[in-house]
């Protein structure tokens, strides 16, 4: 992790060595993110977190980049890097937006268009279970537009980015009807990039993912 409070460039620059060091073959890396309601966000409101400036965390982000590609690690995502074969297929699953069982007590799933989270802790998941239901304590069921932003912002985490002939497969409209001005702001203010029939991010848009991101989400679903 960077970004974190009273780090520096030569820290972390550090922790990468050790990393080096121990020979692994993925390495999964975010930046600090101060979340309501924790302890750090009560320091931060108290001015009494000293985080490195936006300046020096991009810096520790750029120097992330460079330095995993000089080992050989491909970055498949914004914040994951690995040698080749050893991407994580679990964490793509996500990212691909695709489908995937939720087992066990507090689990996310997503299963024919719904999104459920089941029960915890494991007593009162095993409880709903005795009854004859499903522990399930949370369904949504994902409209068309939601499907699209979700494909979209997980999608353009991955180096692999957005494939057109995917979302017309999913969604049997085309990529650029439905988000067709988004994609040319993104491309002519160099954040994204298109290659054959993909989209993905520029290392400008890596910088910048949250306002790509956002981009995409719109208050009409449907």
């Amino acid at each position: 992790m960077f970004g974190l409070p009273g780090q520096s460039l030569s820290m972390f620059e550090e922790s990468l060595e050790q990393f080096r060091a121990l020979e692994l073959q993925h390495l999964s890396a975010y930046s600090l993110k101060v979340e309501e309601g924790t302890f750090f966000h009560t320091l931060y409101r108290k001015d009494k977190l000293p985080l490195p400036t936006e300046e020096e965390e991009v810096q520790m982000y750029d120097f992330l980049m460079e330095s995993m590609a000089k080992q050989g690690f491909s970055q498949y995502e914004i914040s994951n890097f690995a040698l080749p074969g050893y991407e994580s297929k679990h964490n793509l699953t996500y990212w691909r937006n695709e489908e995937y069982y939720g087992v066990g007590a507090g689990a996310h799933g997503y299963l024919r268009g719904i999104r459920h989270v089941n029960a915890g802790p494991l007593k009162e998941y095993l409880h709903l279970i005795e009854e004859g239901g499903l522990p399930q304590i949370e369904t949504h069921s994902v409209t068309p537009r939601e499907a699209m932003e979700d494909m979209m912002i997980m999608g353009l985490r991955t180096s692999e980015g957005v494939s057109k002939n995917t979302f017309f497969e999913k969604y049997h409209i085309s990529l650029e009807e439905i988000y067709g001005k988004e994609l040319e702001t993104l491309l002519q203010a160099g954040l994204l990039q298109i290659e054959g029939e993909r989209f993905s991010l520029t290392k400008k848009g890596k910088f910048l993912g949250n306002e790509v991101f956002a981009t995409f989400l719109r208050e009409d679903h449907v």
